[in-house]
């Protein structure tokens, strides 16, 4: 791990748009690591930019996530690591794939698919819950999450 600690003296924490990260040049990060808003589930910000208030999921993907991504691809250097912790979810009965999503995106602007690694978030009585769930609504609650992890090609 020579030079390890070298990378860590350089971590730096950038406030700002992640669709214009210009305070970071071309090809300049080794790694990204985040968990990044979700559409229309939680109240981030006032800002008239925030992700979390884009009318549609597709206008969130489109105008959203897939430019961040983008944005990373030209961050990142050639062999380098980008981590997302994401999940899907459901709201007003609407399923949202949010991790396949995710995924076309990534391979859109080019990343490859490295790694996923499923987070499990279960809590006592599961057992109880998802025969409740299934019973009532038809469908299992979420107990993961994802950690989808990509590479920039050489």
């Amino acid at each position: 791990m020579a030079g390890w600690t070298e990378h860590l003296a350089r971590c730096e924490v950038i406030l700002g748009d992640s669709r214009k990260m210009t305070k970071i040049g071309d090809d300049e990060a080794g790694f990204c690591f985040t968990s990044p808003p979700y559409y229309n589930q939680e109240h981030y910000d006032d800002h008239p930019d925030q992700l979390g208030g884009i009318e549609t999921y597709d206008q969130f993907l489109s105008n959203g996530i897939a430019p961040i991504v983008k944005e990373l691809y030209r961050c990142i250097k050639p062999g380098g690591l980008c981590a997302w912790n994401i999940g899907d979810w459901r709201r007003d009965g609407v399923f949202f794939p949010f991790y396949a999503d995710t995924v076309a995106c990534f391979k859109e602007a080019g990343w490859l698919c490295h790694d996923t690694w499923v987070l499990l978030n279960i809590s006592g009585g599961i057992n109880v819950t998802f025969a409740v769930s299934i019973g009532q609504r038809g469908y299992a609650p979420r107990v993961h999450e994802y950690l989808a992890v990509f590479r920039k090609p050489e």
